[in-house]
């Protein structure tokens, strides 16, 4: 699999604090022009707006959030604005099992936008050809629900009717983040510990979008999609690219192997979202 050439780095507390309370107070107006880039010539001289749609982090920052040694439970995932570029920023945490309700921001890494490798790749992400788009069925229409939504309905993505349930009242409310299940986390977690010539090479987030679910505890069009790509750390690890009986992998886990037998790729098509889903007791959270 090719190597992207980027470098992400944690964020300081107050930089990952300041951009995902910014999140929530930004007007509905400043969240749509975030989502887009800044107007740039065309291939055909026309100035284009492009639309946010992948985001990425480098492989120091997935093997932190995923090395089995470690005690992340879940993976939190963040609404943020950049308060430099006034632009969306995807953040990343690994969270511990015995802190979802506490608002701390440490250990967070700000997930770089690809928009520029898409273009130079045909729009093609920079892995093996078979996993370029997302296998799954529901996956993939969640992401190309984002990709062709109109612009209209981007920010109603983010919004949904949410009761409280002790005062029955319902009023409008911003998804703040969204957290894989520490059921997720593990069998990717579980992936590694069994099959220690592998390594996490890059997780790629792609913005999707769908039919809200409320009934399930899904109240928003909005959802984050996470696709993580298992690289060999050497020749030896290469697997079978037809059946990958060289691996170890969780019977529950929709594992992927290369044509070429490189590693795979795990898709992870559901997180949960807060609100409602904030933490404490909230399930598998």
């Amino acid at each position: 699999m090719a190597n992207l050439n980027i470098t992400v780095a944690t964020l300081d507390e107050g930089v990952a604090k300041a951009a995902i309370e910014g999140w929530q107070k930004a007007t509905f107006e400043s969240l749509l022009d975030s989502f887009h880039t800044t107007p740039a010539p065309g291939k055909d001289g026309r100035l284009q707006i492009k639309r946010f749609q992948t985001f990425v982090l480098d492989k120091e920052a997935a093997m932190d959030l995923l090395d089995p040694a470690n005690n992340n439970a879940t993976l939190r995932v963040y609404q943020g604005i950049d308060q430099k570029t006034n632009k969306f920023a995807f953040i990343v945490q690994g969270r511990k099992k015995d802190n979802n309700m506490n608002p701390s921001y440490a250990g967070c890494y700000l997930a770089e936008n690809i928009e520029k490798q898409l273009d130079e790749n045909n729009s093609n992400l920079p892995v093996h050809s078979q996993t370029t788009t997302i296998p799954f069925s529901l996956a993939k229409l969640y992401v190309d629900g984002w990709n062709t939504r109109a612009t209209n309905e981007i920010i109603d993505s983010f919004h949904a009717p949410i009761t409280d349930s002790l005062t029955k009242a319902t009023e409008i409310e911003r998804a703040a983040f969204y957290t894989y299940s520490s059921q997720d986390v593990q069998d990717l977690k579980d992936i590694l510990k069994s099959n220690p010539g592998l390594e996490v090479s890059n997780l790629f987030f792609f913005m999707g979008a769908g039919d809200p679910n409320p009934e399930y505890g899904h109240p928003f069009a909005y959802r984050p999609i996470l696709r993580a790509v298992f690289s060999e750390k050497d020749e030896k690890t290469k697997v079978d690219p037809m059946i990958g009986t060289a691996l170890n992998i969780p019977p529950q886990v929709k594992f992927e192997t290369t044509e070429s037998g490189t590693g795979g790729v795990v898709t992870l098509e559901f997180a949960a979202p807060c609100p409602p889903f904030c933490g404490g007791g909230g399930g598998s959270l």
